[in-house]
Protein backbone atom coordinates (compact mmCIF):
# COMPACT_ATOMS: atom_id res chain seq x y z
CA UNK A 1 0.00 0.00 0.00
CA UNK A 2 3.00 2.34 0.99
CA UNK A 3 6.17 2.57 0.65
CA UNK A 4 9.01 1.39 3.17
CA UNK A 5 8.98 3.37 6.30
CA UNK A 6 11.72 5.51 7.37
CA UNK A 7 14.02 3.33 8.74
CA UNK A 8 14.98 4.14 12.74
CA UNK A 9 18.15 4.86 12.43
CA UNK A 10 16.82 7.66 10.06
CA UNK A 11 14.71 9.05 12.95
CA UNK A 12 17.00 8.25 15.56
CA UNK A 13 20.52 9.85 14.06
CA UNK A 14 20.28 12.54 12.36
CA UNK A 15 21.55 13.21 8.91
CA UNK A 16 24.88 14.99 7.81
CA UNK A 17 24.49 18.59 7.69
CA UNK A 18 25.92 18.36 4.23
CA UNK A 19 23.27 16.65 2.75
CA UNK A 20 19.67 18.05 4.64
CA UNK A 21 18.14 22.02 4.72
CA UNK A 22 16.18 22.22 7.41
CA UNK A 23 12.52 23.43 6.75
CA UNK A 24 10.47 25.29 9.86
CA UNK A 25 6.39 25.16 9.31
CA UNK A 26 6.96 23.80 5.64
CA UNK A 27 9.23 27.20 5.16
CA UNK A 28 13.06 26.82 4.61
CA UNK A 29 15.60 27.86 7.81
CA UNK A 30 19.09 29.55 6.62
CA UNK A 31 20.76 27.08 8.22
CA UNK A 32 21.65 23.32 7.49
CA UNK A 33 21.75 21.75 11.07
CA UNK A 34 18.52 20.83 13.16
CA UNK A 35 17.45 23.45 15.71
CA UNK A 36 19.64 23.56 19.05
CA UNK A 37 18.20 21.44 21.84
CA UNK A 38 17.50 24.24 23.88
CA UNK A 39 14.73 25.42 21.03
CA UNK A 40 10.99 24.28 22.07
CA UNK A 41 9.30 26.05 18.57
CA UNK A 42 6.97 22.83 17.47
CA UNK A 43 7.52 22.91 13.81
CA UNK A 44 4.78 21.97 11.05
CA UNK A 45 1.46 21.21 11.14
CA UNK A 46 2.21 17.73 12.39
CA UNK A 47 4.64 19.32 15.69
CA UNK A 48 7.80 18.05 13.30
CA UNK A 49 11.23 19.09 12.24
CA UNK A 50 11.36 18.69 8.35
CA UNK A 51 14.60 18.12 7.00
CA UNK A 52 14.96 18.12 2.97
CA UNK A 53 17.27 14.81 2.34
CA UNK A 54 18.29 12.08 -0.68
CA UNK A 55 17.26 9.12 1.31
CA UNK A 56 15.60 6.63 -1.22
CA UNK A 57 12.80 5.40 0.83
CA UNK A 58 9.93 6.54 -1.66
CA UNK A 59 12.02 9.02 -3.72
CA UNK A 60 12.24 6.98 -6.86
CA UNK A 61 8.55 5.70 -6.84
CA UNK A 62 7.18 9.10 -6.50
CA UNK A 63 9.65 10.43 -9.20
CA UNK A 64 8.45 7.73 -11.56
CA UNK A 65 5.24 9.21 -10.79
CA UNK A 66 5.99 12.32 -11.94
CA UNK A 67 7.53 10.91 -15.27
CA UNK A 68 4.25 9.24 -16.16
CA UNK A 69 2.48 12.07 -15.39
CA UNK A 70 4.27 14.39 -17.58
CA UNK A 71 4.07 11.63 -19.95
CA UNK A 72 0.06 12.06 -19.76
CA UNK A 73 -0.11 15.80 -20.05
CA UNK A 74 -1.04 15.09 -24.19
CA UNK A 75 -3.98 13.06 -23.15
CA UNK A 76 -5.41 15.60 -20.57
CA UNK A 77 -5.02 18.50 -22.77
CA UNK A 78 -6.63 16.18 -25.50
CA UNK A 79 -9.60 15.97 -23.08
CA UNK A 80 -9.98 19.03 -22.30
CA UNK A 81 -10.03 20.28 -26.16
CA UNK A 82 -12.81 17.79 -26.49
CA UNK A 83 -11.55 14.65 -27.91
CA UNK A 84 -13.17 11.62 -28.46
CA UNK A 85 -11.06 9.72 -26.99
CA UNK A 86 -11.35 10.82 -23.40
CA UNK A 87 -12.59 8.34 -21.20
CA UNK A 88 -15.94 9.52 -19.18
CA UNK A 89 -13.62 9.05 -16.14
CA UNK A 90 -11.05 11.39 -17.32
CA UNK A 91 -13.52 13.88 -18.17
CA UNK A 92 -14.90 13.73 -15.71
CA UNK A 93 -12.03 14.78 -13.90
CA UNK A 94 -11.06 17.49 -16.27
CA UNK A 95 -14.63 19.04 -16.38
CA UNK A 96 -13.95 19.00 -11.90
CA UNK A 97 -11.30 21.29 -12.64
CA UNK A 98 -12.63 23.20 -14.95
CA UNK A 99 -15.32 23.92 -12.50
CA UNK A 100 -13.18 24.97 -9.89
CA UNK A 101 -11.22 27.64 -11.53
CA UNK A 102 -11.97 31.01 -9.99
CA UNK A 103 -12.21 29.67 -6.67
CA UNK A 104 -9.62 30.52 -3.91
CA UNK A 105 -8.24 30.02 -0.58
CA UNK A 106 -9.78 27.29 1.65
CA UNK A 107 -13.04 27.06 -0.43
CA UNK A 108 -11.43 25.81 -3.66
CA UNK A 109 -9.25 23.39 -1.21
CA UNK A 110 -12.92 21.96 0.27
CA UNK A 111 -14.68 21.70 -3.11
CA UNK A 112 -11.49 20.03 -4.62
CA UNK A 113 -11.27 17.39 -1.57
CA UNK A 114 -14.99 16.81 -1.31
CA UNK A 115 -15.35 16.03 -5.61
CA UNK A 116 -12.29 14.21 -5.88
CA UNK A 117 -12.80 12.08 -3.11
CA UNK A 118 -16.03 10.75 -4.64
CA UNK A 119 -14.65 10.23 -8.59
CA UNK A 120 -13.94 6.86 -8.39
CA UNK A 121 -13.50 4.45 -5.36
CA UNK A 122 -11.39 3.51 -2.79
CA UNK A 123 -9.18 0.03 -3.81
CA UNK A 124 -6.18 -1.73 -2.42
CA UNK A 125 -2.82 -2.26 -4.19
CA UNK A 126 -2.98 -6.10 -4.03
CA UNK A 127 -6.83 -5.47 -5.96
CA UNK A 128 -5.96 -2.95 -8.08
CA UNK A 129 -2.44 -3.70 -8.93
CA UNK A 130 -1.76 -6.83 -7.74
CA UNK A 131 0.98 -5.35 -5.51
CA UNK A 132 1.87 -4.55 -2.01
CA UNK A 133 2.74 -1.28 -3.34
CA UNK A 134 2.18 0.77 -6.57
CA UNK A 135 1.40 4.64 -6.50
CA UNK A 136 -0.64 5.40 -9.33
CA UNK A 137 -1.09 8.31 -11.96
CA UNK A 138 -3.73 10.03 -12.47
CA UNK A 139 -4.70 8.34 -16.14
CA UNK A 140 -3.79 4.91 -13.88
CA UNK A 141 -5.80 5.72 -11.01
CA UNK A 142 -8.77 7.32 -12.77
CA UNK A 143 -9.40 4.00 -14.91
CA UNK A 144 -10.15 1.80 -11.55
CA UNK A 145 -9.64 3.22 -8.53
CA UNK A 146 -6.62 3.31 -5.88
CA UNK A 147 -5.99 3.95 -2.54
CA UNK A 148 -4.67 6.56 -0.22
CA UNK A 149 -1.54 7.88 -1.77
CA UNK A 150 -3.23 7.85 -5.33
CA UNK A 151 -6.18 10.06 -4.29
CA UNK A 152 -3.45 12.48 -2.61
CA UNK A 153 -1.31 12.44 -6.39
CA UNK A 154 -4.47 13.16 -8.09
CA UNK A 155 -5.04 16.23 -5.70
CA UNK A 156 -1.99 17.09 -6.02
CA UNK A 157 -2.00 17.25 -9.79
CA UNK A 158 -5.16 18.78 -9.41
CA UNK A 159 -4.12 21.78 -7.44
CA UNK A 160 -1.04 22.44 -9.76
CA UNK A 161 -3.00 22.47 -12.34
CA UNK A 162 -5.45 25.09 -10.20
CA UNK A 163 -2.23 27.56 -9.78
CA UNK A 164 -1.16 26.01 -6.60
CA UNK A 165 2.90 26.55 -7.06
CA UNK A 166 3.93 22.95 -6.24
CA UNK A 167 6.51 24.36 -3.19
CA UNK A 168 2.88 24.90 -1.34
CA UNK A 169 2.34 21.02 -1.58
CA UNK A 170 3.24 17.88 0.15
CA UNK A 171 2.26 14.07 -0.34
CA UNK A 172 2.92 13.02 3.29
CA UNK A 173 3.37 9.61 4.17
CA UNK A 174 2.26 8.71 7.97
CA UNK A 175 0.66 6.39 10.35
CA UNK A 176 -3.01 7.31 11.01
CA UNK A 177 -2.74 6.90 14.47
CA UNK A 178 -6.92 6.56 15.28
CA UNK A 179 -6.84 3.93 12.17
CA UNK A 180 -3.47 2.11 13.60
CA UNK A 181 -2.51 2.00 9.78
CA UNK A 182 -0.43 3.38 7.36
CA UNK A 183 -1.83 6.34 5.14
CA UNK A 184 -1.36 9.10 2.86
CA UNK A 185 -2.66 12.59 2.78
CA UNK A 186 -2.16 15.75 1.05
CA UNK A 187 -1.00 18.76 2.71
CA UNK A 188 -1.20 22.77 1.09
CA UNK A 189 -0.16 25.64 2.79
CA UNK A 190 -1.94 28.48 1.74
CA UNK A 191 -2.32 32.05 2.87
CA UNK A 192 -0.12 31.45 6.25
CA UNK A 193 -1.82 28.39 6.80
CA UNK A 194 -1.28 24.51 6.19
CA UNK A 195 -4.32 22.38 5.70
CA UNK A 196 -4.79 18.54 5.22
CA UNK A 197 -7.00 16.74 2.52
CA UNK A 198 -7.58 13.44 3.53
CA UNK A 199 -8.98 10.94 1.26
CA UNK A 200 -11.32 9.19 4.47
CA UNK A 201 -13.11 12.72 5.19
CA UNK A 202 -14.73 15.31 2.93
CA UNK A 203 -13.84 17.86 5.97
CA UNK A 204 -11.03 20.41 5.33
CA UNK A 205 -8.61 19.81 8.14
CA UNK A 206 -6.06 21.81 10.33
CA UNK A 207 -3.94 22.23 13.22
CA UNK A 208 -6.42 20.28 15.30
CA UNK A 209 -7.12 17.11 13.47
CA UNK A 210 -2.95 17.13 12.91
CA UNK A 211 -2.35 15.05 15.85
CA UNK A 212 -4.17 12.09 14.67
CA UNK A 213 -1.22 11.29 12.15
CA UNK A 214 2.82 10.90 12.63
CA UNK A 215 4.15 11.79 9.47
CA UNK A 216 7.03 9.95 8.23
CA UNK A 217 8.04 11.39 5.43
CA UNK A 218 6.56 13.70 2.57
CA UNK A 219 7.81 14.35 -0.84
CA UNK A 220 7.11 17.59 -3.65
CA UNK A 221 8.26 18.46 -6.52
CA UNK A 222 11.78 16.34 -6.88
CA UNK A 223 12.28 16.52 -3.51
CA UNK A 224 11.62 14.10 -0.57
CA UNK A 225 11.51 15.75 3.52
CA UNK A 226 11.89 13.29 6.61
CA UNK A 227 9.78 14.17 9.61
CA UNK A 228 11.46 13.78 12.97
CA UNK A 229 9.61 14.36 15.64
CA UNK A 230 10.16 17.43 18.12
CA UNK A 231 10.58 15.47 21.24
CA UNK A 232 12.78 12.92 20.13
CA UNK A 233 15.42 14.99 18.21
CA UNK A 234 15.43 17.21 21.34
CA UNK A 235 16.28 14.83 23.46
CA UNK A 236 19.45 13.31 21.47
Amino acid sequence: MLPEAATSGEFGTAPRPAMITGVKGDRWLPTAKPAPRRTKTRSSIFNTLVFRTNAASGLKTWRRVLHQIRNEQPVYEMCDSGGSLCSPKLRNWRQMLAGLKGLKGKQLLRQLNARANKLVPYREDAVRFAATDYWASPLEFLDAGGDCEDFAILKYVSLTELGVPESSLRVVIADDLRRGQPHAVLTVHMDGKTYILDSLTNKLMGRKAASRYRPRYSVSGDNRWLHVAYRKLASN
